[in-house]
């Protein structure tokens, strides 16, 4: 009727951080980018730290018109010194523009209503800040049930679609 599951655990040391380093095509200068991160030499390893910094170093390069970066993430661990040293790497890609805004879902809203919402229009570089700015000024609006701005590969490996997929609402309910 019961049944009683035993998982031994076995804590690590703690380690610490070691050496800092960050490579790759830079938009910033180094000592700017080695600022933001969190985990600093001296301070205790902590990898899911690591991986919040990762997620900002690709939205600030998303942010500037790089959709399509990779960070790779090199540790190298020192056992006896209780040490874990970083290597960050960062390939940006080529910068990518906005082809076309689609939207799909509207069959009362006017495509103009929609589109005013946004900063960005065909042509220009792609940001991930002002889509998701776009997509929070659409839900506020408060005619339609869900928004969702999704990226589509354009004609181009430099060319981006946004598909702005939306559900109306009835406009005459509280």
């Amino acid at each position: 009727r019961y049944m009683y599951i035993t998982i031994p655990l076995e804590e690590w040391p703690i380690f610490k951080m070691g050496k800092l380093s960050i490579s790759g095509e830079l938009l910033l200068p180094k000592a700017e980018y080695l600022r933001r991160i969190r985990v600093q030499p001296g301070n205790i390893f902590n990898l899911s730290k690591i991986g919040q910094d990762i997620v900002a170093l690709h939205d600030d390069y998303r942010d500037k018109g790089y959709a399509y970066v990779n960070v790779t993430r090199l540790t190298n661990i020192d056992l006896e010194k209780r040490l874990v040293d970083l290597a960050l790497t960062v390939q940006r890609g080529k910068r990518v523009y906005i082809e076309r805004i689609n939207v799909r879902g509207n069959t009362r809203t006017r495509d103009y209503v929609i589109r005013r919402e946004f900063d960005l229009s065909e042509g220009d570089a792609y940001n991930r800040a002002l889509v998701d700015r776009a997509e929070r000024r659409l839900k506020n609006l408060d005619f339609f049930k869900s928004v969702k701005i999704l990226t589509e590969p354009g004609s181009s490996t430099d060319r981006v679609m946004l598909v702005v997929d939306l559900e109306e609402k009835s406009t005459g309910d509280f």
